[in-house]
């Protein structure tokens, strides 16, 4: 762990380097060039975190493709978590499916993000591929009306 976080804290200082005060935020899962079991990714992303002084960026949907529990890692990455990427897959293919269309588990989502009392950014982050413009429409409506019911299940 000591070994994989060196080489990450080593790359990021040159990324924070080379872009200045722009990086404010990493993104879970795509922070490292190596992974982890989950229990020690969690780990890494918040001593990661608070050594830089930035939020983290948590991807549902990238997450529920390495079977971690949403529950346990939003509440570990606590305070730190300024942004969700909101999707669902299968947990096999990160396809950026609506909410509720695969396997995320949603109960344990949005309870997760109302322990933390989350405020931050919630980005829907859907695939509309290519579908027909009237049908892309139908499909963006339904993206939304999943989103705000995601909401609802916060109070």
């Amino acid at each position: 762990l000591a070994q994989h976080l060196e080489a990450q804290l080593v790359s990021l200082i040159a990324l924070v380097d080379h872009v200045a005060g722009i990086v404010d935020q990493a993104e879970v899962l795509r922070i490292k060039a190596v992974q982890h079991p989950q229990a020690e990714e969690a780990e890494e992303i918040i001593t990661l975190a608070d050594y830089f002084g930035i939020g983290v960026c948590w991807d549902i949907g990238h997450a529920n493709t390495t079977g971690c529990d949403p529950y346990t890692a939003i509440t570990a990455l606590g305070s730190r978590l300024q942004q969700v990427h909101v999707h669902d897959n299968c947990a096999t293919l990160d396809s950026h499916g609506i909410p509720f269309t695969g396997e995320v588990d949603w109960q344990r989502v949005m309870a997760g993000l109302a322990a933390v009392d989350f405020r931050g950014a919630f980005d829907l982050e859907v695939k509309p591929d290519k579908k027909p413009a009237p049908v892309r429409m139908a499909y963006g409506r339904l993206a939304v009306e999943a989103a705000e019911h995601l909401l609802t299940m916060m109070k």
